[in-house]
């Protein structure tokens, strides 16, 4: 086997290992995880995830393909702009997760005993339909915001487009199947929670919250709001 083929096998192995590890950041685990809170159903969890992967891989390959036509890295005012965006969705994700939970607790049914009225707390379930446009719109969002910004900062010292291609390519798969791990995961946990409504909702609850305080975090420690002004 040519030096040159050892190389290739090197590089794009250590992309989709990258990838893996890319899937498992901070922020992108709480936006999936947001997501997949209501689904309770593992199989719909994973694919919610490979929508993710799909998302942030057309994302990464559109902006390599462009930054190495260009031969320019990606404009930092423009990749904060897109780390604000990313923050602003997890806040959001998080917000939706904890308003959904909370408005099952808001209703009150009223009935009568022996002639007097009660009104009892009442709880609703939200029979919700999944889509999967919303994590493939979260994973497009991720593709411009993070750690992503490295890859693509790498991409412009590329000399060939068809390795800028493949290295994407690999590395979404990478990232692909890594955030399809972490969606099942948090489906099968959810799943096996699901007998215990009270166990369900806290752990709804801090999935909210941990979403919203990320997102926040993101904002404050890159000082994002700074690109508004």
């Amino acid at each position: 086997m040519a030096i040159g083929e050892q190389q290739l096998i090197t590089i794009l192995g250590s992309g989709f290992l990258l990838g893996l590890y890319h899937a498992l950041d901070a922020d992108h685990v709480a936006a999936i995880s947001a997501i997949v809170s209501k689904t309770k159903n593992i199989k719909k969890s994973s694919l919610f995830g490979i929508a993710w992967g799909i998302g942030h891989t057309f994302t990464l390959l559109v902006a390599g393909i462009i930054i190495f036509l260009i031969g320019i890295a990606l404009p930092k005012k423009l990749s904060l702009l897109f780390e604000l965006l990313a923050s602003i969705l997890l806040i959001t994700l998080g917000a939706i997760t904890l308003c959904q939970e909370i408005k099952k607790y808001k209703h009150t049914h009223s009935h009568a005993h022996d002639g007097i009225t009660h009104s009892h707390p009442h709880i609703h379930h939200n029979h919700s339909h999944h889509h999967f446009h919303l994590p493939l719109f979260t994973g497009m969002v991720h593709g411009l915001a993070g750690s992503s910004v490295i890859l693509l900062t790498l991409l412009a010292t590329v000399s060939s487009l068809t390795a800028v291609i493949l290295y994407v390519l690999i590395f979404g798969i990478g990232s692909t199947l890594g955030m399809m791990i972490v969606s099942g995961v948090i489906g099968f946990s959810l799943m096996k929670l699901a007998k215990s409504e009270k166990i369900s909702t806290i752990l709804r609850f801090s999935i909210g919250i941990i979403s919203m305080s990320i997102g926040f975090m993101m904002i404050y420690q890159h000082n994002l709001y700074s690109i508004l002004s």
